[in-house]
């Protein structure tokens, strides 16, 4: 545990994450500098109650070592303590996806230059959602997307990588769906959906843009409503992703910005937070504050606030 919380950094991370074994995995990232303090976790939900310790106790600086999910858990922790605001929150991708690093613009497969930019202490401040009380800080689904989260097992994800989902998705797209209700600030009224995607940033699974205004830093949700369930659909939105054109009606998909955002099904349909299931509709997304996030010296001179 954690030494001395003003000269060493606890890093938390999943042993498990991306393969490899612990031994392993804990000697590559303590090799990255004499300052940090390792801190492996034991199993679903111990890097949320290990950050949360680490705050209350003093620490003001804490990194996640994994992928989304480790990022996720860690964040909850921080927001759980008092002191949330204080505290610095660092990345070093080494999960399926890392969406929320390629979000912030670290140097992927580079651990020791992602170090580098926590070493250095740019920063800015991004915002943080909570989808019935659980926080996410990059993406949403609910639907269609989080059904494939569902049926993808942890050992599927390990021998696939990110091409788990890819091949989940295409087995379950046809299958029968709950319709939606969504409701929103900026909506004049409720509309129906097959399946909707929430993005705090741009990016969702991957490089792939598929919110093009959206900041992580700007208050605001980027929501994707999709009107049908169909392969057609599918194709016509990522022709639309690559172009960067999302139409802000239509009868097929369409994206808008909103503060709140409320889904209702008649019988109830999956979430995703952050890409781990978060549980069932109703489901109520509100802004939970900002938390200081590690970037690039550069990314934090472009963002302020």
């Amino acid at each position: 545990m954690m030494s001395d919380a003003r000269q060493t950094i606890p890093v938390i991370y999943n042993p498990a994450s991306k393969g490899g074994n612990s031994a392993n995995k804990g000697a590559m990232l303590q090799a990255l500098s004499p300052l940090i303090d390792l801190v492996p976790t034991g199993g679903p939900g111990d890097a949320t109650n290990i950050a949360e310790r680490l705050v209350r106790s003093g620490a003001r600086q804490i990194v996640a070592a994994g992928g989304d999910g480790t990022i996720n858990e860690v964040i909850k922790g921080v927001l759980n303590a008092d002191s949330k605001r204080d505290v610095a929150f660092g990345v070093l991708p080494m999960g399926t996806a890392n969406v929320f690093a390629l979000e912030l613009g670290l140097p992927m497969n580079h651990l020791e230059r992602c170090w580098r930019v926590i070493e250095r202490g740019g920063s800015r401040m991004v915002d943080v959602w909570t989808g019935n009380g659980k926080p996410f800080i990059q993406l949403a689904g609910i639907g269609f997307d989080a059904a494939v989260i569902d049926e993808t097992s942890y050992e599927f994800k390990q021998l696939a990588g990110p091409m788990s989902y890819v091949l989940n998705a295409m087995r379950i797209f046809g299958e029968s769906h709950e319709t939606l209700s969504v409701d929103a600030d900026t909506l004049d009224a409720p509309i129906d959906a097959a399946f909707v995607l929430v993005g705090n940033g741009k990016r969702y699974g991957g490089p792939l843009k598929f919110f093009p205004e959206a900041e992580n830093d700007d208050g605001l949700l980027d929501v994707v409503v999709f009107c049908k369930q169909e392969l057609a659909v599918l194709l016509k939105f990522f022709h639309a992703v690559a172009l960067g054109n999302l139409p802000k009606s239509g009868s097929d998909f369409f994206g808008f910005q909103c503060k709140t955002l409320k889904i209702t099904s008649e019988h109830r349909a999956p979430f995703e937070l952050d890409g781990e299931l978060g549980g069932m509709t109703p489901l109520e997304i509100v802004h939970a504050g900002k938390l200081q996030v590690n970037v690039l010296r550069e990314a934090s001179k472009n963002h302020s606030g």
